[in-house]
């Protein structure tokens, strides 16, 4: 059974982007995410790249291209910080087209809107 945390990357697999990348601290949740991905690729071998990576949303870097950042029941609040201030930084030092997604069932308290945070065209 795929994780509601996976399934997120699966979807977004079957839309028009260059790749899908995933970001996962737990190394087991990670391995699972990886079996889910090779499952993924040999029901449907057209599946744009899948990347799933074992580190710390803190620390990821931004993708050059422009780029869609969904969040689903992610981090505490500090992590979610540490993001925001990433995704501004890429986005000051290169502006392209990024939109933010974020899905927050649980999670009660969340860090402020950033300077990149724009509305839709």
């Amino acid at each position: 059974m795929l994780r509601r945390r996976l399934r997120h990357l699966l979807l977004a697999a079957r839309r028009p982007f260059l790749r899908v990348e995933g970001v996962e601290l737990s190394e087991t949740l990670h391995a699972t995410a990886l079996r889910n991905i090779d499952v993924a690729r040999l029901a449907k071998p057209d599946l744009p790249p899948i990347v799933a990576r074992n580190i710390d949303a803190g620390s990821y870097g931004m993708p050059v291209e422009p780029f869609v950042l969904t969040l689903f029941n992610p981090f505490a609040a500090p992590v979610i910080a540490q993001v925001a201030k990433l995704v501004t930084a890429a986005l000051e030092e290169r502006p392209r087209e990024a939109y933010i997604v974020g899905m927050f069932s649980t999670q009660r308290r969340r860090s402020g809107p950033s300077r990149a945070a724009r509305s839709p065209p």
